[in-house]
């Protein structure tokens, strides 16, 4: 974890805010961005909220170097404490974490669908103390929501606005492998480890070099891999069986480009990010400390499924030559996702908008 220190850069403005983006990892950055863009264009004072561990709602869960970083480089507004009297606060984690907000409304922007039941902590807590709004992705987490009483006034869909920068403009495969200086002949095989108890690294990585044999192999780390102190171990192995290794915040639209082939982990949002991007892309599933009864779709019906690390091999070999799961998984993908990212971003604007006069 890293140490609080001083920003000397911070960047100082008024405490009269209307909206504000409260920060707990260096990732939302990213989420919120298209969101803050939007709203800073039409004189809306919506900033970000860095607030230091010391005074962090969610203690020292925050990267807050990180997130200074990136806010600076980017030259976006932030401040290190709340305006309690603001008019909306946005967060991707539990209501708790705006517990400091006393007359806003609160928001949740609902990131990284992974079709595994019992990780979908927004749908418990919306049982309990739900926020005002909840801005989803797509028909799959909508549903849920109007099942368990939701509202068609509350329940936004905002398809992701994250990646609408890619839907806007695409990439280039051969401008991303010079860029990231790669050179090889092998096709080129991505690997989407998550990071907790659901992770394949312990038991997979190994075969994951032996790929190396065959494939030039990238990994993408969780942030979380990235950036924690108690997963150094896990990250070493990746970067033992990787050719390359990207940053934990490196652009996850731009990984789908560049790979012929994915192998992702059961329980992670990659399983339904990566064919939402690139829905042509080859995909491999780790089921790892689950069983499949534990997800919300017959896994088998929609990727090639792993189970033992000795039949990995041969089931990228198998996918290679014909992914016969792909039609079935864009089906379902299409129906998680909303496919237009602008009209979705404009949905959740209008009602931030409505919420602040």
């Amino acid at each position: 974890m890293e140490k609080y220190k001083e920003c000397e850069t911070e960047i100082k403005s008024d405490t009269n805010t209307d909206v504000e983006f409260y920060l707990v990892d260096a990732f939302e950055i990213f989420h919120f961005e298209p969101f803050y863009i939007e709203l800073r264009k039409k004189n809306i004072n919506a900033v970000f909220i860095a607030e230091p561990w010391e005074t962090n709602t969610s203690g020292k869960w925050f990267d807050y170097d990180s997130a200074i970083k990136i806010l600076d480089e980017k030259g976006y507004v932030y401040h290190k404490f709340v305006n309690v009297n603001c008019k909306c606060a946005i967060t991707t984690q539990q209501k708790d974490i705006l517990k400091k907000y006393t007359n806003a409304k609160k928001i949740q922007l609902i990131y990284g669908i992974g079709f595994l039941k019992k990780v979908q902590f927004q749908l418990k807590d919306f049982l309990k103390d739900p926020f005002d709004y909840y801005f989803v992705n797509g028909g799959y987490y909508k549903d849920k929501f109007l099942k368990l009483g939701g509202s068609i006034y509350n329940i936004i869909d905002v398809s992701y606005p994250k990646h609408r920068d890619f839907f806007k403009r695409g990439y280039e495969k051969q401008k991303l492998i010079k860029e990231l200086g790669i050179h090889t002949d092998k096709p080129i095989l991505l690997y989407y480890p998550t990071w907790d108890e659901y992770s394949s690294i312990k038991e997979f990585a190994d075969r994951i070099g032996e790929l190396r044999n065959d494939f030039f192999v990238v990994t993408k780390p969780h942030h979380c891999t990235f950036r924690l102190k108690s997963k150094k171990n896990d990250l070493k192995k990746l970067y033992d069986v990787s050719d390359m290794v990207l940053d934990g915040n490196y652009d996850f639209a731009k990984t789908t480009i560049l790979a012929d082939l994915a192998i992702c982990d059961s329980k992670s949002a990659s399983s339904t990010e990566i064919p939402f991007l690139n829905p042509d892309i080859k995909m491999v599933m780790i089921l790892v400390n689950t069983i499949r009864e534990d997800y919300d779709y017959p896994l088998d019906n929609i990727y090639c499924v792993v189970e033992e690390p000795h039949n990995l091999i041969d089931n990228v070999k198998k996918v290679m030559i014909n992914d016969k799961w792909k039609n079935n998984r864009n089906e379902i993908i299409k129906y998680t996702y909303s496919g237009d990212v602008e009209e979705g971003l404009n949905r959740g604007l209008r009602i931030i908008l409505d919420s602040i006069k």
